[in-house]
């Protein structure tokens, strides 16, 4: 009963548009070597589905990041530390509508953004 729930709500969320959030990125400023990664290399995109409450952040070669979601009041209501030498894709479940800050944070970049779902 339970990998039927599961299926169930993964094929919901594939059935669903994505909403692109649009997030702005800054480059920090750090005493990295040429060779190290540029802001080129990056990859950082942030997708709603709005049916199913979910929030995807696809990261790629930002280092060790951390990933924030806060509500209205500025409290944070989820909080991920993530390494992103491969290509990664994390989902987060937000439990209630509402309007939401993301903010993305690495050695490399800081990103942020507005959503509401």
């Amino acid at each position: 009963l339970c990998a039927t729930f599961n299926m169930f709500g993964a094929k919901q969320m594939d059935s669903e548009t994505p909403q692109k959030v649009i997030v702005d990125i800054y480059k920090q400023y750090t005493q990295y070597s040429p060779q190290e990664r540029t802001i080129s290399s990056y990859e950082l995109d942030v997708y709603t589905y709005n049916v199913s409450n979910i929030v995807e952040v696809r990261l790629y070669n930002i280092g060790l990041a951390n990933i924030s979601i806060l509500d209205n009041c500025g409290l944070i209501v989820d909080s991920l530390d993530v390494d992103t030498d491969l290509p990664t894709i994390l989902n987060f479940d937000m439990s209630e509508d509402g309007n939401y800050y993301i903010v993305i944070s690495s050695t490399g970049i800081y990103a942020e953004g507005y959503f509401n779902i």
